[in-house]
């Protein structure tokens, strides 16, 4: 396979970032002489497949580390986040009162919420 041939198979999948990249490589370089004669479409059918199954079993994982510097969140998160974004997060516990009531033809003694309040300051530029 040619680095053009590899590099339009890519780009079909819509496959960009290079670490990505370089990970689906590693995988593929056992099988270099059977996928030789290959299309770049059908090589980038085997990408998407590589791809599909990757997130899949990302997601069912529900977070990952990657490349040591982000964390992907799935869960319905689906997001790649910096390590350093998560190191700023600000925790801060509260509370509020909550005044004597009735509900539901019982009365409720004064209490009070415990609430905590994530923030976060972080820009990246890349």
């Amino acid at each position: 396979m040619t680095p053009r041939k590899i590099d339009r198979a890519f780009r079909l999948a819509k496959i960009t970032m290079p670490a990505v990249r370089e990970h689906i490589l590693r995988q593929l370089e056992p099988q270099r002489a059977a996928l030789q004669d290959i299309t770049s479409a059908q090589l980038a059918a085997v990408l998407m497949l590589a791809k599909a199954i990757y997130h899949e079993g990302r997601a069912s994982t529900g977070s990952e580390c990657v490349d040591g510097d982000s964390v992907w969140v799935g869960a319905g998160v689906d997001k790649l986040l910096p390590l350093e974004a998560l190191r700023k997060i600000e925790i801060i516990h509260t509370t509020e009162p909550i005044p004597a009531h009735r509900h539901s033809g019982r009365d409720w003694p004064a209490s009070q919420w415990s609430i905590t309040n994530y923030k976060m300051d972080y820009s990246e530029r890349v």
